[in-house]
């Protein structure tokens, strides 16, 4: 992200990072180790038909966080907040809700 603020072009800049970082059957990268570091209270909402990050990925990632909220919205896929906004929508403030009582 900073080398997008600082590129003339951050939209090819975040292009290269993700060809970079995207492979075929998974990604370079894998933060799963480091998501116990996070201790605020996190939300983790994944589409249940989503072939970029599988449900059981996104329950995995939700058990390692320190405090986490895990949604799994059914017949949603990569793009949840694309495919049922309604229920991002409803899943964020309900989560939003429960954090700030």
């Amino acid at each position: 992200m900073r080398e997008t603020r600082r590129h003339p072009d951050g939209n090819a800049v975040f292009s290269q990072w993700q060809d970079d970082q995207y492979l075929l059957t998974r990604t370079r990268t894998n933060y799963l180790p480091l998501l116990h570091t996070i201790t605020k209270p996190t939300a983790v909402i994944n589409g249940e038909r989503d072939i970029g990050i599988s449900a059981a990925a996104a329950a995995r990632a939700a058990a390692v966080l320190t405090d986490s909220r895990l949604v799994i919205v059914p017949g949603a896929g990569h793009w949840v907040q694309r495919d049922v906004p309604e229920v991002v929508l409803h899943s964020m403030l309900d989560f939003l809700g429960e954090i700030s009582d």
